[in-house]
């Protein structure tokens, strides 16, 4: 059977008995993925493809009993480049410190219709405003803007946005509550919206 019609949990037990063809085929499915949650930790290129390396070295090792064999393999592996991204720039995953986006731009908590919702939200964009952001402008904008998030935000969005990981995916990789990565991942959005509104309008 052809490696690309094997489930993740079978390709990582070829692995495990030396298949290089299904070992391939893992790369291919979440390598991307794997490197882009890496590169939201300081650092380049290289220690990015290091901390992914590791990762796969700790998801390939010995079968494991703990409760975490349960998440799919890419979440193992997401977690395990979290961990290793950690280590190395000593940059934990912790919500920021204060707000991505001016509260002032959002009802407060109480509103009786519209709690926390947007109260000046991002204004919509048209035809002009999407042409002022070519094609090519567009990748390079949206790297530096969700590195500028921060880790946790960055990484959060970065999982279930950018690669379309599912909201319990996103939450064991990076070790937090489903809560707690949902509040991450609506600050990322809310912040990248608005960094994206002010990029547009400046130009």
């Amino acid at each position: 059977m052809s490696p690309d019609a094997l489930t993740d949990e079978a390709l990582l037990g070829a692995c495990r008995t030396g298949d290089e063809r299904a070992f391939a085929t893992l790369l291919r499915r979440h390598h991307p993925a794997l490197v882009a949650l890496a590169r939201c930790w300081p650092g380049g290129a290289h220690e990015a493809q290091r901390d992914v390396a590791l990762a796969w070295l700790a998801v390939l090792g010995p079968v494991r009993t703990e409760p975490s064999t349960a998440l799919s393999v890419r979440a193992r592996a997401g977690r395990e480049v979290a961990r290793a991204a950690t280590r190395r720039t000593n940059l934990p995953l912790e919500a920021p410190d204060g707000p991505l986006v001016d509260p002032d731009r959002f009802f407060p908590a109480a509103h009786e219709l519209w709690p926390g919702e947007w109260a000046d939200p991002p204004r919509p964009w048209g035809r002009a405003a999407a042409r002022r952001l070519s094609q090519a402008d567009m990748p390079r904008l949206l790297a530096r803007r969700v590195r500028e998030l921060g880790v946790a935000p960055g990484a959060a969005l970065t999982l279930r946005d950018i690669h379309g990981w599912s909201a319990a995916e996103c939450a064991a990789a990076l070790e937090l509550s489903e809560a707690q990565a949902r509040s991450l991942l609506r600050s990322a959005r809310e912040s990248l919206r608005a960094a994206l509104e002010a990029e547009i309008d400046s130009r």
